[in-house]
């Protein structure tokens, strides 16, 4: 039989049966023009925006409280963080005092009144802006609500230094290679860690007193991540916050510990 013949000139409309038999040669030209129509399904994986720290942040004043003030509502919180977020969302909230797991929601104080032995104070800056009526001083550590994830960028402001991020969901199973010690806050947790270089992340028990500190425990992706855990983490932000890149799922906090 004849061999099938081969056309010199393309046809002028797209075939609508294939060849039956392959071309001689391969096309040495890609097609002159990009495809018209979009890709139908996203990639696998976007690109993480920066995670700006909340605008709204708390000035924290240790062993420190109102004498005279309008409670709004006292809660049973198990962590100071929490009680922040009740602050955040109650109407008339302008300052908090947290004691293990009391949570005081205020409405009238401006300004600590004298000493405390176990209550610290924390003043609500809305917006970034602390209340007129407050006679402002620096504070003992400085907390803002991170969002969903991401790379943190700096508050505006705010100095490079002694940089938390906090987890609501569990620390390193088998990594409290530091001395565990019975504290009485978060925040005196935070100093011992700071206190030794060779601590990179602590852990504090809810609701309790206990603090374990690590070596080894570094990333987000180490922890057992579960919001039910019994304990928070909270790792040294390298360098600082800047660059610092948060995970899991809107539990994540940012401290400044001064």
């Amino acid at each position: 039989s004849e061999s099938p013949s081969i056309s010199e000139q393309p046809s002028s409309g797209p075939s609508y049966q294939p060849s039956s038999m392959p071309s001689e040669e391969p096309t040495k030209q890609p097609t002159g023009s990009p495809i018209e129509s979009p890709t139908l399904k996203p990639s696998h994986a976007p690109t993480k925006s920066p995670t700006q720290p909340s605008a709204t942040y708390y000035i924290a004043y240790r062993n420190k409280i109102c004498e005279d003030r309008n409670l709004a509502l006292r809660i049973t919180e198990l962590t100071v963080e929490r009680c922040a977020i009740r602050c955040d969302i109650h109407p008339t909230c302008i300052s908090f005092e947290y004691h293990s797991t009391t949570c005081q929601l205020l409405t009238s104080c401006h300004w600590f009144s004298y000493e405390s032995s176990s209550t610290d104070w924390y003043l609500k800056a809305p917006n970034g802006v602390p209340p007129a009526q407050s006679n402002i001083e620096e504070g003992d550590s400085y907390l803002w609500r991170l969002g969903m994830g991401g790379r943190i960028s700096p508050p505006i402001e705010f100095p490079a230094g002694n940089y938390y991020v906090g987890y609501n969901t569990g620390g390193c199973m088998g990594r409290n290679e530091l001395p565990s010690i019975n504290v009485k806050n978060m925040l005196d947790c935070a100093m011992l860690c700071e206190a030794d270089a060779s601590c990179v992340s602590f852990e504090y028990k809810k609701g309790g007193e206990w603090c374990q500190r690590s070596t080894t425990c570094s990333d987000f992706s180490l922890t057992v991540n579960n919001i039910a855990d019994t304990y928070s983490v909270y790792f040294k932000a390298p360098n600082g916050y800047n660059g610092y890149v948060s995970s899991g799922s809107g539990n994540a906090y940012l401290w400044l510990i001064n």
